[in-house]
């Protein structure tokens, strides 16, 4: 299994797992679809590598699908936001106990302001109520990775996103925390939901109790701890940034196997941030290249058990029902 972005479904065929704690209800913050390149990846496919799971709710992250083929570049994403509400059509017709694409995270790219404003609205005005974040590209892992986060126009681009009560979704590498922190005490009014435990890049390939990077990523996690605004995403490990090359194994590994790789670097950020702040997301099927579907969730609910009932809820359902406003 090679390359980001494949399904080897023979491969995952290999590891098929009940539901652990199967009667814990599970709203999944972070998926991905396409209709076609790089990954072909639909409603169907989602609600079959589930397994006997249950699903309240999906999550649309924009991963550029279907922007529009014309027009102004900086409206073209508004073609994603038509393209998620297609797909929450689509999968009400097969199951309509799920509410898939419930909520919607679309793309901005941070220019001049007016032109951002612009993009914002339009994706509003696209959205029919779902719209509920907007991810531009922040990520980096050099130094010069500041800039952006630095801009002097954050006062704009943050008015913009505080007037259409939407977060921002933040994919950064641990480099990028202190900045990211920043930027969160200087808005808080902004919600800022963090992605992929905060970048600890690499983390495979690093001690877990002494190295450089885990030392830096930690400092910056406890930054972002003290900011209310800001809630995290335990998941997308299986990115390939992260060094876990588990798709090179003859077999895909198992729930309790994935846990005890990953539980050192999420327990940490529970303990930091609280249940009420923390949501496992699948990021699937970017996350395929590590196991199934159902493997992860099961990994998931493992890893939920030094926790209290109510916390479990939290971890798995009620933080990302609350931060993408599910419940309304």
């Amino acid at each position: 299994m090679a390359g980001e972005l494949v399904v080897d479904r023979e491969w995952l065929g290999r590891v098929r797992e009940q539901p652990y704690v199967r009667e814990q209800p599970i709203i999944d913050p972070h998926i991905h679809l396409w209709l076609g390149d790089p990954l072909p990846y639909n409603p169907e496919d989602y609600l079959a590598d589930m397994g006997g799971h249950i699903v309240e709710a999906t999550v649309y992250a924009q991963c550029y699908s279907e922007y529009l083929s014309s027009g102004p570049a900086h409206l073209r994403p508004v073609g994603e936001v038509r393209f998620a509400l297609e797909q929450s059509s689509r999968a009400r017709s097969i199951d309509a106990s799920v509410d898939f694409c419930a909520a919607i995270i679309g793309y901005v790219d941070l220019g001049p302001p007016e032109l951002v404003r612009e993009a914002v609205e339009a994706q509003v005005g696209a959205g029919e109520g779902r719209l509920r974040a907007l991810r531009p590209e922040l990520y980096s892992t050099d130094d010069a990775s500041t800039a952006l986060l630095r801009d002097e126009r954050w006062d704009q681009w943050a008015d913009a996103l505080q007037r259409n009560d939407l977060l921002l979704e933040a994919w950064v590498s641990y480099r990028q925390l202190r900045d990211l922190a920043q930027l969160a005490t200087r808005y808080p009014e902004v919600g800022i939901v963090l992605n992929h435990l905060g970048g600890p890049v690499g983390a495979a390939l690093h001690d877990v109790e002494a190295s450089d990077m885990r030392t830096v990523w930690l400092d910056g996690m406890r930054m972002l701890s003290a900011c209310p605004n800001v809630a995290v995403k335990l998941g997308g490990m299986g990115t390939s940034v992260f060094g876990y090359r588990l798709w090179s194994q003859p077999e895909p590994p198992t729930s309790s196997a994935i846990a005890a790789l990953w539980r050192p670097w999420i327990e940490p950020v529970i303990d930091q941030f609280g249940p009420d702040r923390c949501m496992f997301e699948s990021n699937y099927p970017v996350d395929a290249r590590v196991g199934g579907l159902d493997v992860l969730w099961n990994c998931f609910k493992m890893l939920c058990e030094p926790y209290s009932g109510d916390d479990r809820d939290w971890l798995c359902r009620k933080t990302a029902a609350r931060t993408y406003r599910l419940d309304r």
